[in-house]
This record gives C-alpha cells, structure tokens and sequence, in this order.
C-alpha cells in the first residue's frame, strides 16, 4: 500500500489560526466595524446582476486598477490586482526569492512575510526592535548585507505596533539595497504618508495596498501591488490568471468610484482609534508602565504590551471581547463606540484587578 509523505518544511509549519466563535465584541482582526454604505447598495446589486457568472473574470482586472491608480494618483500600468495583500505577498516572494535566498523583515511585522519565505525554503532574517520598538536604519541596512537579503519587506504603519519607519529613511533604505524593498502600507490611509510617488523613480521599490481597512471591503479580499513596470512586468508574469474573482472587482469598484465614502470610513476609525488610545493612556498613567504600556500608533488599532497580556485577554474572552495577544503585548483594533466602550470597561477591571490596586 502506497504512503503519503509530507515534506519537513510543511510539517514544522504552524498554521494561522482563526477564531471561529462569536463574540458580542470582535476587536481581533483589525477589519473595519463600518458595514457596507446603504447609500451604495443599490449600486452593488446592479453591479452583481451585470457580473457574467458563466465567464472567468478580467484577467488583469483592469477597471478595478484604474479606479485605485485614480484613488492613489498613480498610472494604471503600474497597478496589479491581487486576492488581498496575501497573494500579492506570495507572488513577490515566489518570484523574487529561490531557496536559500535571505528575506529581511522586522521583529515584530506582518507573519505572513515569514510564513511565505519559509515555504519555499528562504532564509528569513528579522532586525528586532526590541522592547521599546526602535527601528535603526543603519541597523537594518547592516543586517541586509550581511544577509545579502534579496528581499526586504516590512509594513508602515507597522502591523501589530502601530508604529511608523519615517519616509526618508524608507526611502534610504530603497537607495542603499540591493533588493527589492516592499512597504506594505495597509493602514496609510490611517497616517497619511506614503512612498507611492517614487514607485517610477526606484525600479527596486514596490508598495502594498488593501481594501479591507479603510474601503472596508475585507469580505471581498482585494489587495494592490503598487511598483514600477519592472516589478509589476514580473509579477504579472506569475501570478494565477483570473487571481481576482469578478464578485470582488465589481464591488471595489463600486466603493472606489465613491472617495467621499472611504474618506468618511477613515474619520470615523480615527475617532475609534483616539478614543482607545486615550483611555488606554488614562489607564497607563493610573497604574503605571509596569502594569500597562501603551505605544503611539498611526493605525486602526492599539499595541500594548502588560505582564498580565495573555490572562487578560482569556478574561476578555470569557466576558464575549475578542482581541489579539503577542505574549506579554496585545493589540485591539478599533470598533464602534459602543464596542470601545464594552471593551474599556473590561479591559479596565481586569487591568486593575491584576494590578494589585484590591489587594
């Protein structure tokens, strides 16, 4: 009888796991709480009734591309659609990296950056920022000679911290690699500053995007990759064909034909955001940085790093509130006020009843 052999490098995989449970708060997965506009409803019903279902959708999703190059200011030739920011991930790794090859990333950043590297075998090298979260540019630019990474990918703002690597070091790095460099800047729209005008200057720069931040599409998964004709002529060259499905390009681009909708999303998470932050803050000056610190974030969520991480966030389930935790730090994307205000007021109990203040 014949016999299945998994390779080694499938085996020491850990798979990303998702909570499937209900909870009456979800703060976990840093998604919009903002439901799709019903001023727009009836133009994605019109919309889908056009979608040709017995037909594979546009290849190059070449409506959808447009529509984001005129959200961003940037030529469509040098937008390519992908099945989220993850495909778009895999694509760049696969074609960018061989076996052995060494990735650079930052400790912590994105996981999936790793969990693609690893698949195929890369090397992956990772520059830590360390308990107060300092980034280094020389620092970093050492690491990637010495690694002679081929690729170097991190996320600004940064996913889970929050924090941002300031534009003119980003674009230091972009002049002294010999890699490309991909800034994933999934939350921009949440802080404003971007590298995406000098995507023509670099031909070793490459940006992310997404709609399931502040477009609020994360159903839909479609993600952009934003580079030169070299990079985006590659990655053409390999992605999957009919990578996007036409359900996803149509209601994209029903919500990108609308900036006054995207524009009104990231107002009302930044408002969400600052009030977390605030009485997290609140909650930092009360008790200390050694019961709770909370770190400057230019994202949809808050990262805050407590002794007491991993029990508070088992509490927070038990009590229906679901957020994420990284060992001793936890991160809590930003829902309705209704939402903040049920997760401030556990989050708050907890805290202080594992600060010792009842004792």
């Amino acid at each position: 009888m014949g016999r299945l052999l998994i390779s080694e490098k499938v085996e020491n995989i850990k798979p990303y796991i998702v909570d499937k449970r209900e909870y009456e708060v979800k703060l976990d997965a840093n998604e919009s709480f903002i439901p799709f506009p019903k001023v727009l409803e009836n133009e994605l019903k019109e919309a889908a009734v056009r979608v040709l279902y017995n037909r594979y959708p546009d290849p190059d999703a070449e409506e959808l591309c447009r529509l984001y190059g005129d959200y961003c200011g940037i030529a469509s030739k040098y937008v390519m659609a992908g099945n989220g920011s993850d495909e778009l991930i895999q694509i760049l790794v696969n074609g960018f990296l061989d076996k052995e090859d060494s990735l650079l990333t930052i400790k912590p950043d994105f996981s999936m950056y790793k969990f693609y590297a690893s698949l195929i075998g890369a090397k992956v090298v990772e520059y830590d920022m360390g308990e107060d979260l300092v980034f280094d540019r020389d620092g970093f630019m050492e690491m990637a000679r010495v690694n002679n990474a081929k690729l170097v990918i991190f996320s600004s703002p940064n996913n889970p911290t929050g924090g941002i690597i300031p534009r003119e070091d980003i674009l230091y790095i972009v002049q002294n690699a010999d890699a490309l460099v991909v800034v994933d800047e999934a939350y921009f729209e949440f802080y404003g500053e971007t590298v995406i005008d000098k995507i023509s200057e670099y031909e070793n720069l490459a940006v992310l995007r997404t709609c399931s931040k502040a477009v609020g599409l994360a159903a839909a998964r479609v993600g952009f990759l934003i580079a030169g004709e070299k990079v985006i002529g590659s990655a053409r060259k390999i992605k999957p064909p009919f990578n996007v499905n036409s359900l996803s390009q149509a209601a994209a681009a029903v919500v990108l034909k609308h900036r006054e909708v995207i524009d009104g999303n990231v107002e009302q998470i930044k408002t969400g955001r600052d009030m977390l932050y605030r009485a997290l803050t609140e909650l930092q000056i009360t008790y200390g940085k050694e019961i709770i610190r909370v770190f400057p974030t230019y994202a949809n969520f808050v990262y805050v790093k407590s002794p007491a991480a991993a029990q508070i966030f088992e509490e927070l389930k038990e009590a229906g509130i679901i957020i994420r935790c990284f060992g001793d730090y936890l991160r809590i994307n930003t829902g309705s006020t209704k939402e903040n205000e049920l997760f401030i007021d556990n989050f708050s109990k907890f805290v202080r009843l594992h600060s010792g203040a009842d004792a």
